[in-house]
């Protein structure tokens, strides 16, 4: 059995709920990621995407250097544990059309993140 761990990237930023959404496309922008986990004292919260940024943000009309993340942020991601197996966890992010799965430890915390992608697809 393959486990997440072997496959996971340890450690990475967060974003924090009161966040405006400037400061995350900025962040998202400079990391070149479309997507980032938004953490409350290093527990895991929910996901920010770029599509997020988009759809609830600028087509709503509201103003980016005003409105938190914690308002645009989905919830309660697809998450998993890092002695999980990674093929269950490729088969539940794809369900949901996860690209990252935040990695937590059993309190909810933020270890990492595993990227469902060709390179995983073949783990």
């Amino acid at each position: 059995m393959t486990s997440v761990s072997q496959y996971m990237l340890r450690g990475g930023l967060a974003l924090a709920p009161v966040d405006t959404a400037q400061t995350a496309a900025q962040t998202m922008r400079s990391l070149n990621v479309d997507a980032l986990p938004v953490c409350s004292d290093g527990r895991l919260l929910g996901m920010l995407t770029a599509r997020d940024l988009t759809i609830s943000a600028v087509a709503r009309g509201l103003a980016p250097g005003e409105v938190r993340i914690g308002e645009l942020m989905s919830a309660n991601p697809v998450r998993c544990f890092e002695d999980e197996p990674v093929e269950a966890v490729l088969c539940r992010a794809r369900a949901a059309a996860a690209h990252r799965v935040p990695v937590v430890d059993r309190s909810g915390r933020l270890v990492g993140m595993l990227l469902v992608g060709e390179e995983a697809s073949h783990a």
